[in-house]
Order: structure tokens, then C-alpha cells, then sequence
């Protein structure tokens, strides 16, 4: 067990490179070689995330680490295969009809090398194919991994100052939708809309970074995961079991002792009436009282 205001060390550091993420991700909009120093701090963060749980070994942190790297490096090769396509249908179909590599406009030249022009198309197709099997693989491990990170938040809100839990519970809840949209990017639009939500989620996940430790030391508790009860509503209500039935009220005398099967019974075995000594049958239930 780990005093909370250590764990929080490492939350805050998360947060520190949380910040820097979004900051270059926006810049690199602009200077595209910031998107690289971005990928690099975004390492540094989720390795913060594995220092903390070293100590509190929660599923949810780990599941979210897990994920994320598989989900950031699947990306990564979809990334070098569509650069590879692209520069495959641009040396293919593209510069040989500028006339740059026939050295003038012929629409009839490609460079096909021998190979014919069905199979070419065939293949780009193919790989097209992989590429959004690639991207949709991605988008569905960041959206898990946002969620578990969500998830581990939510349980252990009591462990983070209010105003920096609830901003980074809606972070990780954009980063989870800007993972989806970037999954449906091929139609271009999602692609936009993901980016605003990606670089709004980080700016928001980043509150982390607000950790007040003055606040964190003076809370007793100890970070200790617990997993969530699921306990039965209160209003649903245990069944009675069905009550056994009624025995017959009227039986017959060989059911009953042989002791109260003589001549000078007074009352009536089975009602309790009153009797006159020498009745065969009871007169106000009919139980025969003789053979």
C-alpha cells in the first residue's frame, strides 16, 4: 500500500506531458516535424502511467496502457503503408503523365514494367483494403484504451481533487470519441472533427497536472483499488416460497391413532365437536368416527 500523495506524483508528471502534447499537436499542424516530438512526449506520459501502476497493479490503468501502445502502433503502420500506396500510385499513374519521368506528356506510358495494368490496380486496391482494416483496428484499441483510463478515473475520484477529476474524466471521454472518428478518418470530414477533439482532450486529461499535494497529504486514505460492488437493487424483493398446501380436514379414522379410535370418545377427532358416545359419523363434519 502506497501513501496517495506518492501515486499522485506520478498522475501530475502524466498531466506535465499531457499538456505538451496538445500544445505541439497544435502546432504541428503547422510544422509538421513537432507531430514526431508530440509522439515522443506521448511515450513519456503513458510511461508515468506504467510507474504508477507498478505500485497499484489496477486493471483499468493497465488495460488503458496496453491498448493505447497497441492501438499507437498500429497506426503507425497504417501510416507507412499509406505513404507507400500513396508514392505507389503517384511513380505509377501520376509523374509519367506530367511527362517527368517520360520526359514528355503520353498518356499512354506509365511505367508498368511488364506487369499488366489489371494486376497493378488489383494490388492497389488490395492494399487500400488493408489500410482501412489497419485504421479501423486502431480506432476500436483507442477508444478501449481511453475507456479504461475513464473507467480507473471514475472509481477513484475520491483520490483526485475536484477540480481536476471531472475535467479529466471528460478528456479521456473526447480522446475516446477523437479515436473513433479518426477510425471512420478515410471519409475525410471525421477526420477534421477527431483532430478538434484529440487536441481538446489532451488540454483536458492535462488538468491532472493541477495536483495540489497540500490538498492530496492531508487525506488519510490509501490508494487501494477496489473493484465496484454490484449489489441487488433494494427494491427487488426475495420471493416467498409458496406456501405448502392444506392438509384434507377430513379424514378417515384409519388415519388417525388408535387412540382415538375407542368407543367413548367425547369430541370429535377431527372438528372438535361434541359427541354423544355412540355416533359412526360425526354429525358436523361427517368424519367417521367407527367402523
Amino acid at each position: 500500500m502506497l501513501e496517495q500523495h506518492n501515486i499522485n506524483n506520478y498522475f501530475q508528471e502524466f498531466g506535465n506531458k499531457m499538456h505538451t502534447v496538445a500544445i505541439l499537436s497544435i502546432i504541428g499542424i503547422f510544422i509538421t516535424p513537432l507531430q514526431f516530438i508530440a509522439f515522443i512526449y506521448l511515450l513519456l506520459a503513458i510511461g508515468k502511467i506504467k510507474k504508477a501502476n507498478y505500485d497499484l497493479n489496477n486493471p483499468h490503468l493497465r488495460n488503458f496502457r496496453s491498448k493505447f501502445i497497441s492501438s499507437l502502433f498500429i497506426r503507425i503502420i497504417g501510416t507507412i503503408l499509406w505513404v507507400l500506396l500513396t508514392a505507389f500510385v503517384v511513380f505509377l499513374f501520376i509523374l509519367p503523365n506530367f511527362g517527368i519521368m517520360a520526359g514528355e506528356f503520353d498518356p499512354s506510358y506509365p511505367p508498368h514494367f511488364g506487369i499488366p495494368l489489371w494486376s497493378m490496380i488489383t494490388a492497389i486496391v488490395v492494399l487500400l483494403v488493408v489500410e482501412i482494416i489497419i485504421i479501423l483496428i486502431s480506432g476500436i484499441l483507442g477508444m478501449t484504451a481511453w475507456d479504461e483510463l475513464k473507467r480507473f478515473l471514475e472509481d477513484n475520484r475520491e483520490f483526485f481533487p475536484p477540480w481536476t477529476i471531472d475535467d479529466a474524466i471528460e478528456g479521456a471521454e473526447n480522446l475516446k470519441t477523437a479515436s473513433f472518428l479518426y477510425a471512420i478518418g478515410f471519409l475525410i470530414i471525421p477526420l477534421i472533427i477527431g483532430l478538434i477533439f484529440q487536441i481538446m482532450g489532451y488540454f483536458k486529461v492535462a488538468k491532472l497536472r493541477n495536483i495540489n499535494h497540500s490538498y492530496m497529504q492531508t487525506r488519510k486514505e490509501s490508494y487501494e483499488y477496489e473493484p465496484r460492488e454490484y449489489r441487488t437493487p433494494q427494491h427487488v424483493k426475495t420471493p416467498h416460497k409458496p406456501q405448502e398446501p392444506r392438509q384434507d380436514r377430513y379424514r378417515t379414522i384409519k388415519d388417525q391413532p388408535e387412540t382415538e379410535q375407542t368407543s367413548g370418545m367425547n369430541y370429535c377427532y377431527s372438528c372438535g365437536n361434541r359427541l354423544r358416545g355412540n355416533e359412526r359419523f360425526c354429525s358436523e363434519c361427517g368424519a367417521q368416527l367407527r367402523e
